[in-house]
């Protein structure tokens, strides 16, 4: 967006990356009475307050609500919510936060159903999760959203274990507004009822009528970091640090490669992925080594695959299977795949950003905030963003900031007429 004299406007940045503290009336308020007594309600044991499903208590992590404290006083903990900052589950207080940051939008993810709403997958009563995944999405464009449409951009959750129900979910949400799905990383990893969901390469069609509909309907796929409910740890005794810092490099790699070879994305072209909470740094050495692994190893892998674990093939007792049919790729190179249909955001990565920009793919970021989560930059949020991006042009610093944000969400923000700082 430019201003008047048609300069771009730098004076504010859009959030594609914050989080929700959901306040304790959400599923109380909307289930039918049948189910309220299982459906998630806070109750306070023995002074500490948790969140009661199915007859289960699930305590809030004090890492989830971390605005406004210093990182000497961050806890894992659990924690009560009359010591989180209200704009954690308050939208009033959180356009209030939102503006002495510099955010002028925001797109938030679910806590208590996790980032792709597994919480609900993982219940006994399968209708009840269906329930809930509603409820959210429902108070979320009544409550959350509607508090200022202009500056909160609605990403809905499915139940995405249910791929029937997930379309019918999206094309509900999708009348209503919905700018944005939430999906897992990698759905392989997770398990309902006792069995491990498909893989999207999966050769059945398993996921094709949500690629299908999300197709149709535009809204681009949401994927945050550690929605596999998988982080990778190197030894079970190392500090969780270890975690933290591979982990937002390793899952999203993981992701795009994902989506990069298995031929999705050339069979739905409208398709657009995202990798939210992902970092930037990744990016142009994976495409490089994509390409490279392409061009040596895919004539031999349209027609067969291996079995058996990396020390089978090294001993040379890995099965090679020939596939019943060659396998499906995009004849796109790997870059090209990046550049017209995937995403990445990040908080925090000045070296991903001079290597984005030389590899031209400046279209393909976004910048967040992580409100109120511990890797947030609030509320120095703005000031942050406009040091990295320092060495683009005023038309690339304004994609990077809100542009590319708009034209992925279809979304336009309101602009507040004047905020102090």
């Amino acid at each position: 967006m430019t201003t008047g004299d048609g300069t771009y406007r730098l004076d504010w940045m859009i959030s594609v990356d914050d989080h929700i503290l959901e306040p304790p009336g959400i599923w109380q308020d909307r289930v039918p009475s049948k189910y309220k007594d299982a459906a998630p309600k806070v109750v306070v044991k023995d002074g500490d307050e948790f969140w009661q499903y199915e007859g289960k208590l699930f305590p809030t992590s004090g890492l989830s609500a971390v605005a406004g404290k210093k990182y000497e006083d961050i806890t894992p903990h659990a924690l009560r919510y009359a010591d989180m900052r209200p704009g954690c589950y308050d939208p009033v207080e959180r356009l209030k936060d939102m503006d002495q940051a510099g955010v002028v939008a925001s797109i938030n993810f679910p806590s208590f159903p996790r980032f792709a709403g597994q919480t609900f997958m993982e219940a006994d009563d399968s209708v009840l999760g269906e329930l809930c995944i509603k409820a959210w999405n429902d108070w979320l464009f009544d409550e959350w959203c509607a508090a200022n449409p202009g500056r909160f951009i609605p990403a809905t959750l499915i139940p995405f274990w249910d791929v029937e129900a997930s379309v019918r979910e999206v094309e509900r949400c999708a009348a209503r507004g919905s700018r944005g799905v939430i999906f897992s990383e990698n759905p392989a990893k997770l398990s309902y009822k006792g069995e491990r969901m498909k893989s999207i390469h999966s050769s059945d069609g398993h996921w094709d009528p949500l690629w299908a509909v999300l197709q149709e309907t535009g809204l681009p796929l949401l994927m945050h970091y550690g929605s596999s409910s998988n982080m990778t740890k190197t030894s079970e005794d190392a500090p969780y640090l270890v975690s933290l810092a591979s982990n937002s490099f390793i899952l999203p790699i993981s992701t795009t490669l994902d989506w990069i070879f298995s031929g999705i994305l050339g069979r739905f072209p409208g398709l657009k992925v995202c990798m939210s909470e992902s970092q930037i740094g990744w990016i142009a050495p994976t495409l490089e080594r994509a390409e490279y692994v392409l061009k040596v190893q895919g004539h031999w892998n349209k027609k067969y695959h291996r079995q058996g674990t990396m020390a089978d093939h090294q001993r040379g007792d890995g099965g090679l299977v020939e596939r019943d049919e060659l396998l499906y790729l995009d004849d796109r190179s790997p870059t090209q795949v990046f550049k017209e249909q995937i995403f990445a955001c990040f908080f925090e990565d000045f070296v991903g950003m001079k290597a984005v920009k030389e590899l031209g793919a400046v279209d393909n970021v976004m910048i967040e905030m992580d409100y109120p989560h511990t890797d947030s930059t609030w509320p120095n949020s703005l000031p942050r963003a406009l040091e990295q991006v320092a060495g683009l042009s005023d038309e690339d610093k304004w994609k990077v900031l809100a542009g590319n944000a708009i034209r992925l969400h279809n979304f336009e923000p309101a602009y507040p007429e004047f905020v102090a700082r």
